[in-house]
């Protein structure tokens, strides 16, 4: 009896006002759930359809939370803990499992993969800029079958956007931003997507950005007195740029089979530090010695996807190539 009233009311809401029926309808289909389609079983598959547990940040949860680092994934996904004491020198955290901070000698229990190229580094996991990216998955561990030894506690998978035949698409973003008592940061970033014939098409990706710095090297001596760290004295020294971009070739031999191609490049270059002293003041520290850190890595690509009928086949190749150069000031701890 309580159903038909309900439903006796609706009909009179809808005669008595017929927009009504309609802002119903809308509400209802606004509010319906799009599926998400994940790879982190090596195959498309709905999310909701996983029998494991996956995460997944679409390209809209990217855009809508501003996204721009393994920093901002990390601070998004559950059980996932990122230490960072400077940009780009990460050490991912999954399941409360780590083989220690700053190891540079051991695996990685998390694996890092861009689409199916593993990224894998020890302590320093490549900081991927999310630029025209699809989505984000995080697989809690063991994913050994699927990503390797480096995946006991777990998998991160950057899933770009693919090249795309069917129409032309282009896209800039330009942020600015000031940070209190430091200096300005600006980013520019930019993708392209540009069909060549019906079946083949290149995507290009470019971005440039700079942080500003906010901490102070002030003027010091080292603990014995003997020396002062005045050639480095630098106000908001503590600065980052950041310059790469992505270039994606496809080709859709027939609908069951594609060919790609890809090349993605990314240099940072570091100044300064990010730690403070308590003895000086907030954001400020005393150092001796010019600190910086040039993290600057490539990848070439290649892969084949297709349709067997009772399987599908990937075979993918890679190269990675990755060259750090640092130098850290260890005055404070040699005294």
């Amino acid at each position: 009896m309580q159903n038909r009233r309900i439903s006796l009311t609706a009909a009179i809401c809808a005669v008595l006002n017929p927009a009504y029926s309609a802002i119903a309808q809308d509400a209802a289909e606004s509010s319906r759930l799009e599926p998400v389609i994940v790879t982190a079983t090596r195959r498309e598959v709905n999310l909701q359809e996983v029998a494991q547990s996956v995460t997944a940040l679409s390209t809209e949860d990217i855009t809508r939370g501003a996204f721009q680092s393994l920093d901002d994934v990390a601070g998004a996904m559950p059980s996932v803990t990122l230490v960072n004491a400077i940009p780009g020198r990460n050490d991912i955290i999954m399941r409360g499992i780590s083989t220690g901070t700053g190891e540079y000698y051991t695996d990685s229990q998390v694996a890092v993969y861009l689409d199916d190229q593993p990224m894998t580094s020890s302590s320093q996991q490549v900081d991927v800029r999310l630029i025209d990216i699809e989505r984000i998955e995080v697989l809690p561990g063991p994913q050994g079958t699927l990503f390797g030894s480096s995946s006991q506690a777990g998998t991160i998978r950057y899933v770009t956007n693919k090249p795309d035949p069917s129409g032309y698409s282009s896209q800039v973003d330009v942020e600015l931003g000031t940070t209190k008592g430091g200096e300005e940061s600006y980013d520019v970033s930019g993708h392209v997507n540009l069909p060549l014939t019906d079946n083949i098409a290149i995507r290009a990706v470019g971005f440039y950005a700079r942080e500003g710095g906010y901490v102070d090297n002030v003027p010091g001596v080292n603990l014995a007195g003997t020396a002062d760290n005045s050639e480095v004295v630098e106000k908001d020294w503590n600065d980052q740029e950041t310059t790469g971009g992505r270039l994606a070739a496809l080709w859709q031999v027939n609908p069951q089979w594609d060919v790609s191609l890809g090349f993605v490049s990314q240099y940072s270059d570091t100044n300064g530090d990010w730690l403070t002293d308590p003895a000086v003041g907030d954001y400020r520290i005393v150092s001796f010695y010019d600190e910086y850190r040039d993290d600057d890595w490539y990848q070439t690509s290649s892969s084949i996807t297709g349709d067997l009928g009772f399987a599908e086949l990937t075979a993918t190749a890679s190269w990675f190539e990755r060259e750090i150069e640092y130098q850290w000031d260890n005055t404070l701890y040699e005294n």
